[in-house]
């Protein structure tokens, strides 16, 4: 009896909570949403804390697509349909409340974006909102050309590369020129990159992007690429193609015009895109080197 009792008491104060964390989150997402866009966003869905963890196997390890120091993305398989799971660490230490919420504004604008992954919905009866995203593979661009082990991933052909730089840019553009306010994403890096079967690169984590305030055509950061000998940093594998240096100069000259101190030298993200698919269309199509 009193096992019972307790089991009981212990379960109504689990949705208690649950119903707490929701309106909670509810109430940021609602105000954050009318801030951003006047509410005129794609549809949310909303799921269950009990629909993701049965989705995911209960955040099985074995299904990790992408991890960060805030979150991992998982792969599962909702109401028979796969997707990816994106979950902030609960004991991170960092309240992350407005990191998620800004990824789930962002992001739901992004959805109609062909580099983005498309935000399916959320869960609000987490401690941080958990947001689902249609599965679109389970690989990043990091596992491609990370070499911190000394070791490669499978090898990029450079059509490849240069199909996935032009994806990115097209993805930012977006970002930057589409919205109800132009947005500066402010994180991109390979992990925060999947590729499709095609190579086609899908933006995913927009937490720590901001808009431009009105009356502002920029914001203040810093310009991150350590710029090099080409020579230096060109990975070998794309000479092996036969891909000569000269080749490679327009791709070069653009990048290092993309990390001009300046924000007027530097070239919009419009123009970035419409250079990288003139660089890609005068590529002859190579398979890709073996590893």
């Amino acid at each position: 009896m009193i096992s019972c009792f307790n089991f009981r008491t212990q379960k109504r104060k689990d949705e208690a909570e649950k119903e707490r964390l929701f309106l909670k989150n509810g109430g940021l997402l609602l105000e954050a949403l009318v801030a951003s866009c006047d509410g005129k966003c794609n549809p949310i869905r909303s799921f269950s804390s009990e629909e993701l963890m049965k989705a995911t196997n209960n955040y099985d390890p074995q299904r990790v697509i992408a991890e960060d120091s805030f979150f991992i993305l998982y792969s599962g398989v909702l109401q028979d349909r796969p997707v990816s799971v994106k979950r902030y660490y609960e004991e991170s230490g960092f309240e992350l409340s407005g990191l998620a919420i800004n990824d789930i504004v962002i992001g739901s604008q992004m959805s109609a974006h062909n580099n983005a992954l498309k935000l399916l919905g959320c869960c609000l009866e987490t401690k941080y909102p958990t947001i689902v995203y249609e599965f679109m593979g389970d690989k990043t661009l990091s596992q491609f050309i990370d070499d911190t082990n000394g070791t490669h991933g499978p090898l990029l052909s450079w059509k490849h590369r240069i199909k996935i730089a032009m994806g990115i840019a097209n993805g930012v553009a977006y970002l930057h020129n589409a919205l109800s306010r132009p947005v500066i994403h402010r994180d991109i890096k390979p992990p925060f990159i999947v590729l499709d079967q095609e190579f086609n690169a899908k933006l995913f984590d927009f937490s720590l992007s901001i808009a431009i305030p009105d009356g502002q055509s920029y914001v203040n950061d810093v310009v991150g690429l350590e710029i090099g000998e080409l020579i230096e940093t060109v990975d070998a594998s794309i000479l092996d193609e036969g891909i000569e240096l000269q080749d490679l100069l327009p791709f070069a000259t653009l990048a290092r015009s993309c990390v001009c101190d300046e924000a007027e030298d530097r070239p919009t993200m419009i123009h970035v895109a419409k250079e990288l698919k003139q660089i890609y269309q005068s590529v002859p199509v190579v398979s890709s080197p073996t590893s």
